[in-house]
């Protein structure tokens, strides 16, 4: 097994891509079914799937260019991507390929990322039966077409900030007959913290004005799925399903993740009434701030009008044409953001893909936190509309700015044992955050 360390460049060879877009592939292909037990990423204490649960797939869409390159954006059923397995994928495929790999960040699905093996460790076979499946479906002879291209903005109410401040007991501490009471952020609701509240959304339309495929984006975490240990593709897979039966079952939808890091669905909470003993008990505390647990009902009429909100233009025609059939692609490495004693300099891997006149889509590995949302509107937009999402392949790790790091919580230290790393956070990472997004689009 080669070895990877989160410092090295990517290949020189793939960093810029430009060209007039020939026909776009669209396809949606069901991942490997995971053995019995596989734990699920993202818990500590880890779970394991007790064999309920389906609809893991990876979602693709094949850009192909006059020029014969491509590129190729996957958004994937799982936790996190990182380096070695965008490596692995990029192994298996053809050279005149460019790859965009999204994590659509659900809870409950295997795990693919070595790296962060503490909240679940990868199961071999699994993961290379992931990797041949989607290799095979890039590569395949599935049918692609010349598309048209749209793109609008919508405001919503659909999420909220999870970082409050408040003072707070530390309960775990007070169990171990250790008193802990002071001031900082808790991982609970915050209507008034910073989020970005825009969905986001490119489509793709076939010669006969149908839609076949699209990109969509909103910041909000993957994580409430009411049966604990099944396997599930969350939010992002009952849209999915929303919207095949909008448009048929061949429609593919990509889904970004956004600004996601402090973020969460704002849906309703479970009346009092519904809730166990023990989430009785944990609401009633005094000094205890936590996610309030999720009304089902209430989180189903969330997704459907979140899907609403994604299909009505599509069928109501009230987009924006996207106009000049090209495609531009440029990928690079930003200076370390973190120093990790193991792994050393932990760097943002960048990308970004300009469509026709109106349209750019930014994406970074690591989980953005909607703080940054403020310093990256003033990065000026030279298309239309733009969209960053962080939970694409490489280091995994939360990312705050520097006003988040001041502040503490779970997004800023708490996550790093988790997470397996021991290190710091650098004092300039605005800077060094803000310097590699202004590179990334200038230069392309």
């Amino acid at each position: 097994m080669p070895s990877f360390r989160a410092g090295h460049g990517h290949n020189e060879e793939k960093q810029r891509l430009a060209g007039d877009i020939q026909n776009v592939m669209a396809l949606e292909v069901p991942l490997p079914s995971p053995p019995h037990n596989v734990p699920l990423a993202g818990f500590s204490p880890v779970r394991h799937w007790d064999g309920t649960g389906k609809g893991l797939s990876a979602s693709i869409l094949k850009i192909e260019l006059r020029t014969a390159a491509a590129i190729v954006i996957v958004a994937v059923d799982t936790l996190f991507l990182d380096e070695e397995f965008q490596v692995q994928l990029e192994s298996r495929l053809s050279s005149n390929i460019s790859l965009v790999l999204m994590a659509s960040h659900t809870h409950f699905a295997p795990a693919l990322a070595r790296s962060v093996d503490a909240l679940g460790g990868v199961d071999d076979g699994y993961y290379e039966a992931v990797l041949d499946c989607i290799a095979n479906a890039i590569q395949s002879e599935a049918a692609s077409r010349p598309v048209a291209m749209e793109c609008f903005t919508t405001p919503t109410d659909l999420t909220i900030n999870r970082r409050r401040e408040g003072f707070f007991v530390d309960y775990g501490k007070l169990r171990r007959g250790q008193v802990d009471f002071g001031k900082g952020i808790s991982m609970a609701e915050n209507p008034t913290g910073m989020v970005d509240p825009n969905l986001r959304c490119i489509a793709f339309s076939d010669s006969g004005g149908s839609p076949v495929a699209c990109i969509w984006s909103l910041a909000a975490h993957a994580v409430f799925e009411d049966a604990y240990h099944a396997v599930s593709p969350e939010f992002p897979g009952r849209v999915r399903a929303f919207l095949k039966q909008r448009f048929g079952p061949d429609f593919v939808s990509i889904f970004m993740p956004g600004l996601a890091g402090s973020a969460i669905p704002r849906s309703s909470a479970k009346p009092f009434s519904q809730m166990t003993n023990k989430e009785r008990l944990l609401r009633c505390l005094p000094f205890h701030h936590a996610i309030r647990p999720l009304d089902p009902a209430g989180y189903e009429d969330w997704v459907s009008r979140l899907g609403d909100l994604i299909a009505e233009p599509l069928l109501s025609l009230d987009y924006r044409p996207v106009t000049g059939m090209k495609a531009h692609y440029r990928r690079c490495r930003s200076q370390p953001i973190f120093w990790d004693r193991r792994r050393e300099g932990m760097c943002l891997d960048l990308s970004v893909i300009r469509l026709g006149d109106e349209v750019e889509i930014v994406t970074s590995n690591g989980e953005l936190l909607g703080e940054w949302k403020v310093v990256f509107d003033q990065v000026p937009v030279r298309c239309g509309m733009r969209i960053v999402s962080g939970y694409a392949a490489g280091a995994c790790l939360y990312v705050p700015p520097a006003s988040e790091i001041r502040r503490g919580g779970y997004e800023v230290a708490r996550f790093r044992a988790a997470f397996g790393l021991d290190g710091e956070f650098v004092e300039a990472i605005d800077l060094q955050v803000i310097t590699a997004f202004q590179q990334l689009l200038a230069e392309t």
